[in-house]
Parts: C-alpha cells; sequence; structure tokens
C-alpha cells in the first residue's frame, strides 16, 4: 500500500477505501459518496504510485500547488 504524508484522517479513511475497490464502479461509488476530496485522495494516489514505481515527481508538484492555494 502507498503511503501518502499529509493527509487528514478523513482522507487516510477515503485512501483507504479507494485502495480497496475492485473495479472502476466501486472507485464510482466512494468519490459520489465523498465528493471533491475523493477524488483528489484518488488522484494523490496516482501521483504517488508513478513517483514510486515510474520516478516522476507528480505528487510532489501536486501538493505543493494544494498547499499553496
Amino acid at each position: 500500500m502507498i503511503s501518502i504524508d499529509g493527509f487528514t484522517d478523513r482522507q487516510t479513511s477515503i485512501a483507504d477505501l479507494l485502495w480497496t475497490c475492485q473495479s472502476l464502479a466501486e472507485t464510482e461509488v466512494v468519490i459520489k459518496t465523498f465528493g471533491a476530496e475523493a477524488e483528489v485522495v484518488r488522484d494523490m494516489i496516482v501521483a504517488a504510485y508513478l513517483d514510486d514505481y515510474k520516478d516522476t515527481k507528480l505528487a510532489n508538484i501536486a501538493i505543493n500547488k494544494i498547499r499553496n492555494l
């Protein structure tokens, strides 16, 4: 499982739910339930995956943009 620093307890719970989804339909249910916050968490999971396994810096770029809002 990917660990992302800086998530609130709620965001960590959303990430755990998204991580256990087995299909796009399940993912869409979580996003529909939690809204935009779940979309951000999903995007951060994808960015963190790319950072860990593809040696990109997407998560760091995204989190810095969010912090500067």
